[in-house]
Formats: structure tokens, C-alpha cells, sequence
């Protein structure tokens, strides 16, 4: 399954403190519909976008916080201090996750994303 190898794959990086993955709570069920990685900052995301786009591969951002989107901002109000929706939301990369995905797709993307990192 794609999910499972970009978490084996990827996993060892997020070690290392190159970038996170994300975790499934013991609580929670995974549907295994996106796969991200969350980066340092905004730059290093774009970087790594650019990067991918290089390579023929489209990477993207994850949201936008539902109250800087134009439906939250007609129609709610963030309440309280925005200390971290915003700024983490800048960090999430969505990796390219689909139905009729190929095996040697997958591994590219990770080959490139070790290539970048190393």
C-alpha cells in the first residue's frame, strides 16, 4: 500500500529531524487517503516543492486554515490567538497520493525526497 511505504520510507528521515511524518493516534483509524510531511518553515517547503517540480513531480500545500479561507473569512471569526494553526499550516507538504498510483511513481518520489535531504 503507497501510505504504508512513504511511512516506512520516510520514517527515517523524520528521525533524524529532516522533517515530520505524520502519526495515526492509537485511538484513531487511518483511511489512508493523504499522505504530508511537515517541514521547518514555509521556505524550506517551497524549496522542496520546486525541487520536486524539477523533477516532474507535484507536491503541494496541505489547507488553508479555515479562517483565512474565503468562506471563514465571510462567513466565522477565528476566537482567540492564532499562535499556531497558521504558522504550522506553512510547513505541511501533501505528497502525491492516488488511486491508480504506480509502484516506480512512489519511488521516485522517495528516491527524490532522500536525494534532497542527504
Amino acid at each position: 500500500m503507497i501510505w504504508n511505504k512513504y511511512q516506512k520510507e520516510l520514517s527515517k528521515y523524520s528521525l533524524k529531524n529532516k522533517f515530520e511524518i505524520q502519526k495515526i493516534p492509537k485511538y484513531s483509524e487511518q483511511n489512508f487517503h493523504i499522505f504530508f510531511i511537515k517541514l521547518k518553515n514555509e521556505k524550506e517547503r517551497k524549496d522542496i516543492v520546486d525541487y520536486l517540480s524539477s523533477k516532474g513531480i507535484s507536491a503541494s500545500f496541505h489547507y488553508i486554515p479555515l479562517h483565512s479561507s474565503i468562506g471563514g473569512l465571510k462567513y466565522g471569526r477565528f476566537y482567540g490567538e492564532d499562535k499556531y494553526t497558521t504558522k504550522e499550516s506553512l510547513k505541511i507538504l501533501r505528497l502525491p497520493l492516488f488511486y491508480n498510483m504506480k509502484l516506480i511513481e512512489l519511488e521516485l518520489i522517495i528516491k527524490f525526497l532522500k536525494q534532497y535531504f542527504i
